[in-house]
């Protein structure tokens, strides 16, 4: 089976519209069909990786993070996303040292701050984690 990025990207919203109205089997069903895609471009494995984190699987997600990573140039976004499933593995300092990688492309990112404030505050640096969340 095989989407466009579009359509893909079009199921995913439909996972996301049915999981919001109650029709979690479908929604289920749906992301099944999208997970079993061949994914090809950096849209598609970011697609399947949020896909998912919804579904929290996060280890799974990480991992297409890293094939999404591996086929363009990286955004913030992805960056922070990826960092987000890596901190729910309570693997903090790789979540910091992604959501670093997008301020070095956007340094105004707030969520990058946010998401390096609760992994600091998880650690047991409250402090730091402080100094983050005013940064954002």
């Amino acid at each position: 089976m095989s989407f466009t990025t579009a359509r893909l990207r079009e199921r995913f919203e439909q996972v996301q519209q049915l999981q919001q109205t109650g029709q979690t089997a479908m929604a289920e069903m749906v992301a099944r069909e999208i997970l079993a895609t061949a994914a090809a471009s950096q849209d598609d494995y970011y697609c399947q990786a949020l896909l998912l984190m919804q579904m929290g699987r996060f280890t799974e997600a990480r991992a297409r993070f890293d094939l999404a990573l591996s086929r363009g140039a990286p955004t913030p976004e992805l960056l922070v996303d990826r960092a987000v499933a890596l901190a729910e593995g309570r693997r903090f300092a790789d979540a910091i040292a992604s959501c670093e990688a997008a301020l070095k492309l956007k340094p105004d990112f707030a969520p990058a701050y946010l998401i390096q404030g609760d992994c600091l505050r998880d650690m047991g640096r409250p402090e730091d984690a402080l100094e983050k969340y005013g940064q954002a």
